[in-house]
């Protein structure tokens, strides 16, 4: 089950099960583990970066459920291989509700959907589907 929570009221259910949908993919297809750097050093994270958005997988501690969170890239490093993430970017985030399989998620969408909803889908979606196009073969058919 997912559970939507949106500032702005209700979003379209059939949006954000693609949305949850593609950031599990994004993540277990097109992500590796990473180190994060920032007052501690942080390391079994997978990261995924798509055009401008990144997703980071966390895993659950004290504060919060195991998640992933999208932010949108706003400051590049060098030539882009390295970047900054600001708290303040983040677009989504895809929390699990507890370990069992299924998962239940809850979905938090941050900001207004129309300024990053579709950019991140069309991003996700185009990326997966030139990484893992047997993905979409059901959709096609």
């Amino acid at each position: 089950m997912l559970r939507v929570i949106s500032a702005h009221g209700n979003e379209n259910s059939e949006n954000t099960k693609l949305l949850a949908a593609l950031a599990l993919g994004a993540v277990k297809y097109l992500g590796g583990a990473s180190a994060l750097v920032d007052e501690d050093i942080r390391m079994g994270w997978r990261m995924a970066r798509v055009g401008d958005f990144v997703l980071l997988e966390k895993p659950a501690d004290q504060e919060s459920p195991r998640r992933i969170d999208c932010y949108r890239v706003d400051v590049e490093i060098d030539d882009g291989t390295k970047f900054k993430l600001d708290p303040r970017c983040v677009v989504f985030s895809l929390r699990y509700q507890h370990n069992a399989i299924p998962p239940d998620f809850q979905l938090l969408l941050f900001g207004d959907t129309r300024e990053w909803l579709n950019a991140v889908t069309a991003t996700l979606l185009g990326a997966l589907n030139r990484c893992v196009p047997q993905l979409f073969d059901q959709l096609r058919a």
